[in-house]
């Protein structure tokens, strides 16, 4: 049951990763380079962006990552997340995914 209740979570927060890849493009379309939209309090730093709820991943760009032409956005999970096989789940601007422990086929599935 509990793989099952991780899975779902882990779906949402691939959307969650989805949509702040959406709006690193739409503000670099403005700004002509990429900046951290998540420090720049533009999109939640946490997985269900929802206002309220309770965070099962922590999004983050590290700053190692930003650079006026590239990113790397970075889901962390939390909570009763921890313990998801899955890992981390990384998206790149060009669109790169990955996962900590295992397949994008296994982990990125919505």
């Amino acid at each position: 049951y509990m793989r099952q209740v991780q899975k779902a979570k882990r779906a949402e927060c691939v959307g969650a990763l989805m949509e702040l890849a959406q709006a690193m493009e739409r503000d670099f379309s403005a700004n002509n380079q990429y900046r951290n939209i998540i420090t720049a309090g533009l999109f939640s730093n946490a997985c269900p962006i929802d206002p309220g709820t309770t965070a099962t991943y922590a999004l983050t760009i590290p700053a190692a990552t930003l650079t006026a032409t590239s990113y790397e956005l970075l889901a962390t999970p939390s909570g009763t997340q921890a313990s998801d096989v899955c890992g981390w789940l990384r998206l790149t601007s060009t669109g790169v995914k990955s996962s900590q422990n295992l397949s994008i086929n296994e982990c990125w599935r919505r």
